[in-house]
């Protein structure tokens, strides 16, 4: 049977959310000898590639050029992926996601509708502590609003449009959504919801995170403006009224989302200012 659907996942020492990722896309009903697994590796040492190499189709271990400059390499491994893709379908997955078992039977179903380009999945973090727990509540108040980008996505629409810009850093996914639906394609929202495993994080490194985000954003304005990319951003289309139903309940884990957004905000103002001042 011809396969449907290559699946490029990014990896850098994801030992701990991996071998649940690739068993979770085992587990689909579209059938294991439909899927092509492509794992694109930057330099593992934690074992992680040599333990499940024998589970993917295709292992690509590279140093992406912007790891050696200390930015985003995440983009860089899924074009690079896709490079050797060859199914209908490329699909770009992270190390630290789970499918639900008919994910894939139901995207590409939705893709072969005529005039369809790609397809929005949504998102549903866990995770341990209280960071995780405001990540969730982030993550719902992204469900149906402008923050969702499509990353399923035809391999002929990929190819018309050059797929993924690497140059986008963290904004690679909105940049090819923005792109397909300017070619005059739709993008529908898929029902299965992807589990995004955001282990137990802490401030510190959602705000060291957001801070490499924002030093990258100077690609996005150059390339979208400032006033797009800006409106992107912005907080009033991110679905965040819907904390308020979830504040009688939740008090603690809604408070901690009001900090941790309130970092990151800073955190990623400050790394675009740090970027621009880079740049020049």
């Amino acid at each position: 049977m011809v396969k449907s659907v290559s699946v490029v996942i990014p990896t850098l020492n994801a030992g701990r959310f991996l071998s649940a990722c690739l068993e979770s896309i085992e587990g689909q009903d579209l059938g294991r000898e439909r899927i092509e697994v492509i794992i694109v590796d930057a330099g593992s040492t934690d074992g992680s590639i040599e333990s499940q190499r024998a589970r993917a189709d295709c292992v690509l271990i590279e140093t992406p050029p912007p790891l050696e400059r200390g930015e985003f390499g995440a983009p860089w491994q899924r074009a690079r992926g896709a490079e050797v893709a060859s199914c209908e379908y490329v699909y770009y997955f992270d190390a630290d996601m789970r499918m639900p078992t008919g994910l894939l039977s139901e995207l590409v179903s939705l893709a072969s509708v005529s005039g369809v380009g790609a397809v929005v999945v949504p998102e549903h973090s866990i995770g341990n502590g209280i960071w995780a727990a405001a990540k969730g509540i982030e993550r719902d108040c992204y469900f149906e609003s402008k923050v969702e980008a499509a990353r399923f996505v035809a391999t002929s629409v990929w190819k018309e449009l050059g797929g993924l810009d690497p140059d986008m850093g963290p904004c690679d996914d909105w940049d090819l959504h923005a792109r397909v639906l300017s070619a005059g394609y739709t993008i529908p929202r898929a029902s299965g919801v992807v589990i995004h495993d955001e282990g137990k994080p802490s401030l510190f490194t959602l705000a060291r995170k957001r801070f490499r985000y924002g030093r990258e954003l100077r690609k996005a304005v150059g390339k979208h403006g400032l006033k797009r990319t800006a409106a992107y951003f912005s907080p009033s289309g991110r679905g965040y009224g819907r904390l308020v139903k979830k504040a009688k309940s939740r008090p603690l884990v809604c408070a901690a989302f009001i900090l941790m957004r309130v970092t990151e905000y800073v955190s990623g103002g400050l790394g675009f200012v740090a970027g621009m001042l880079w740049q020049r």
